[in-house]
């Protein structure tokens, strides 16, 4: 073997070596990747999306043509509230498959709740195009109108408090001068047991002893001014990112990373009840008006036995802990269940109504809001309120002293996320929710609201701040209510002369006649009533030396805090007022360029006159009149390309003063068209002949006389007045015998003082059928009287 040929077969066997060796390799690495799948599947199906959440990421980027792993992945994300990324891998699944109704409205809900509005309202309607459910359409509407969301922002004030911590912080409760709320804060006392769905640790309940002592959070003074800037734009802002959050599906919840740089400093914040505080989680709650008991949420551990569903959920349930001496008793609430979730409690003023949220079977979508009456024996079975309920989620209510509900969904049209609203039960059949609006709302998860007794100010629960992405509470201070109620208002004015009137006498009536209220007018000539949505009232005005006014008036579609405007027009008395409106008869737009003169039928006085074709809308002051005096006019009105016309009125002036000629006159006109069939204008008869004749019968003499007010009133017209037989008949008689008609009724016009040159008679017998009743085919009599007919077709239209 020479030199040559040796280093060739050892070129070729390392060659061989290294190729088994990268083949083995390829084969590792796939073999790892297909372990990594199976381990986000594993820990999908157990709903460590926190978990699965990389492994999949890991997976796409190797695989990105596998889209139902994508599917998990975007479920993930959804799950813990990551709308960042979200919207990363919605973005992908919508581009691939737009049909997909469920991850079009996800993807729209992810891009609302980073802000993107507009990008955010096209998929919406997507999703409503595709027969989506009511929600795109909801929310259509309010991106479309985004601005009323903002419409009162400036009265309220909102604070981030110092009771905060680094974890979940959310859902107070009012408790004695302070608060009880939710967090996921380490309470110094080791390692804590951790929530698989998103890594958080388990929620207890924590008491701020008194709430004056709750101020805006403090931060590390030490900290660099920049950062301390930074600190204050994030927790005064929305408009910042976010990394993953949690979903508010009931249950389920999620902490955010530790704030090493600015530590936030908790004052008088201690754990409620240790006792009460297990290692599982200890949700929303509230009080009982004397505070001697409370309901709460917890997950399904009871007496040390935790409980899961038959696919190995644990699920939410309702405790009741009643005070004995200084602990608490607990019992659970009767309608919980294994099989669904039942948390979120809410107690009616008297403590005898429970609302709570439920995914409980019979509900409208994930989440609802139920409600249970206390009896003498216990809580009566639970009924979903079902005007508050969506098809998505509605969560964490709240009773105010007024027994009206506030609450979270993401259901009703919102900022993005879920959003807090308001409904007036005692309203509940007509009025929608309201969104309370920015700055209590957000693009991200704002719930748990409570309020004070006075209505304007209370605490909330928010997922809004920047690098710090877990829940967080606020204090809120409004100007006014948050709700601000339904009213209407409006301005009182003298007709015609639209002075403002002082002292005017308003009344307020329901459909019913009952008075619901009474005022008068300010200096300005302003007044206002509150109001309820969606119903009918009668507003009445009085004022010396005016007439009285009537209206009817409604409040649907009535928004809250936008006063509905009713404006109040007090003619005087013994000021008399005639108006017209002169419209196109088909579109019924006014119409200009019309010639107008109003006659005295009685004296023959012009009473108005058009001096050049102008608006066909005028008023006018009659003069020299007053109450009962005879009112005989006669109006005659002509326009170019119009019907001119004559038209008549009897009857007398009457209070109220104001004549609308619309209204007692058909004051509409027809638009001629070369080729209009005057006839069907003017609705004349059928023109009947004795058999084999052509003699102008009395009959028809009365129906040409309208042809001839016609041309006379419109002096410019020519017409063809053209007579049609049916085929029952020879074709030459039947042309004959209709010539001689036609001719004779246009010499009939003719002798009624028309020029000759304006009416041209033509027979057409049986040569321009209506239908197709031609010679030797079967028809009904009635059939055939539709081709025995007079036309009087406009051929020319002069000045």
């Amino acid at each position: 073997m020479n030199r040559f040929s040796f280093i060739y077969s050892r070129v070729k066997l390392e060659i061989s070596v290294l190729l088994i060796l990268l083949f083995i390799s390829l084969n590792a690495s796939l073999y790892a990747q297909k372990l990594t799948l199976k381990e986000a599947d594993r820990c999908y199906a157990h709903f460590h999306f926190a978990s699965a959440i990389p492994l999949y990421e890991s997976w796409v980027l190797h695989h990105p043509e596998d889209i139902e792993t994508k599917k998990k992945l975007a479920d993930c994300y959804l799950k813990i509230n990551d709308s960042k990324n979200g919207e990363r891998i919605y973005s992908e699944l919508v581009k691939n498959d737009a049909g997909d109704q469920e991850r079009v409205l996800n993807y729209a809900q992810m891009l609302e709740m980073n802000g993107k509005y507009t990008e955010a309202s096209k998929y919406f309607k997507l999703y409503k195009k595709d027969g989506g459910d009511a929600r795109g359409e909801r929310f259509i509407m309010a991106l479309s109108n985004i601005e009323n969301f903002y419409r009162d922002s400036a009265d309220v004030e909102i604070d981030y408090l110092s009771i905060n911590s680094s974890q979940e912080d959310f859902s107070p409760a009012f408790y004695k001068k302070g608060l009880v709320f939710c967090s996921a804060r380490n309470r110094g006392e080791g390692i804590r047991n951790t929530f698989n769905w998103n890594h958080s640790t388990y929620l207890d309940l924590y008491y701020a002893i008194d709430t004056t002592s709750i101020t805006e959070a403090e931060y590390n003074i030490n900290a660099s001014k920049k950062r301390r800037r930074q600190f204050y734009k994030d927790h005064h802002s929305d408009e910042t990112d976010r990394t993953s959050n949690d979903s508010r599906t009931l249950g389920y919840y999620y902490k955010s990373a530790y704030i090493d740089s600015l530590q936030l400093m908790a004052h008088g914040v201690v754990a409620f009840n240790k006792k009460l505080n297990t290692k599982y989680h200890e949700g929303p709650l509230v009080f009982s008006k004397d505070e001697e008991y409370f309901i709460f949420t917890r997950n399904n551990y009871y007496k040390g036995k935790y409980r899961t569903d038959s696919t190995g959920i644990n699920r939410l349930k309702l405790y009741i802990a009643n005070k004995v001496n200084e602990d608490w008793d607990i019992v659970e609430f009767p309608y919980n269940s294994d099989k669904y979730s039942v948390g979120h409690p809410a107690l009616s003023p008297d403590n005898k109504i429970l609302y709570f949220a439920s995914d409980m079977p019979g509900g409208k979508g994930g989440s609802d809001i139920w409600y249970c009456v206390l009896k003498d024996n216990g809580w009566s079975k639970p009924v979903n309120l079902t005007a508050v309920n969506t098809e998505g989620q509605e969560v964490f209510p709240f009773i105010d002293q007024q027994g009206d509900i506030y609450f979270a969904s993401n259901g009703w049209a919102g900022l993005g996320g879920l959003d807090i609203f308001y409904l007036r039960l005692s309203n509940i059949s007509s009025m929608l929710p309201y969104n309370v609006g920015y700055p209590i709302n957000s693009m991200k998860d704002d719930f748990g609201l409570i309020v004070r007794s006075n209505g304007r100010s209370g605490y909330f629960t928010s997922s809004r701040n920047g690098d710090k992405t877990s829940d967080d509470i606020f204090a809120f201070k409004s100007k006014q209510k948050l709700f601000r109620g339904f009213s209407i208002a409006g301005l009182a004015t003298e007709e015609r002369s639209n002075k403002l009137l002082e002292d005017v006498a308003i009344v307020l009536l329901d459909d019913n006649n009952n008075e619901i209220g009474r005022t008068t007018t300010d200096a300005n000539g302003a007044y206002n009533f509150e109001v309820e949505p969606n119903r009918a009232y009668l507003l009445k005005a009085e004022k010396n030396d005016y007439l009285s006014f009537n209206k009817e008036i409604s409040t649907a579609g009535i928004i809250p805090g936008k006063p509905s405007k009713f404006d109040i027009v007090l003619p005087r008395k013994g000021v008399y007022v005639i108006s017209c409106r002169i419209v196109d008869r088909k579109t019924e737009k006014l119409l200009d360029s019309v010639k107008v003169v109003l006659t005295d039928a009685a004296s023959g006085k012009r009473l108005y006159v058009t001096p050049e074709p102008a608006s066909g809308a005028f008023s006018f002051i009659v003069p020299d009149v007053k109450n009962g005096d005879p009112c005989n006019l006669i109006l005659r009105i002509s326009r170019k390309d119009y019907l001119s016309k004559v038209v008549s009125y009897q009857g007398f002036f009457e209070e109220p003063a104001e004549l609308k000629l619309q209204d007692v006159m058909d004051v509409r006109m027809d638009k001629i068209d070369l080729g209009t069939d005057i006839g069907k204008l003017v609705k004349i008869n059928p023109i009947y002949f004795d058999v084999g004749k052509a003699i102008i019968r009395a009959d028809a003499a009365k129906e040409l006389d309208k042809i001839v007010q016609v041309m006379m009133e419109n002096p410019g017209m020519k017409i063809e007045l053209g007579s049609h037989t049916d085929s029952r008949g020879s074709d030459a008689a039947n042309l004959n015998l209709s010539d001689k008609r036609a001719k004779a009724s246009a010499a009939y016009i003719a002798s009624k003082g028309i020029m000759e040159d304006r009416i041209v008679g033509k027979g057409y017998g049986e040569s321009r059928l209506a239908n197709n009743c031609s010679n030797d085919v079967k028809c009904s009599d009635k059939e055939h009287q539709l081709n025995r007919r007079t036309e009087f077709l406009v051929i020319a239209m002069g000045e």
